[in-house]
């Protein structure tokens, strides 16, 4: 059709409005603090493991639950 926009990006109606109502529970229920709150909490754990010396953890870091770990020596 002339005038039409389409193609695989193509925002629809339904897309949008799943996102948007995705968005307000994301919101509603603090899921960004949330993660960032559980992120620390287990990167804390997980330093006090490093700090122990009794687990090869060369490094940990990461935003939220996106965590890295980095081991010492091969596996």
């Amino acid at each position: 059709m002339p005038g039409s926009f389409g193609g695989t990006y193509a925002g629809n109606v339904v897309a949008c409005a799943a996102a948007n109502a995705t968005i307000d529970v994301m919101v509603e229920e603090n899921m960004v603090e949330n993660a960032s709150a559980m992120g620390w909490r287990l990167k804390n754990g997980l330093r006090k493991l490093q700090d122990s010396g009794k687990y090869p953890i060369k490094s940990v870091r990461g935003l939220g639950l996106m965590i890295r770990m980095e081991f010492e020596g091969t596996f």
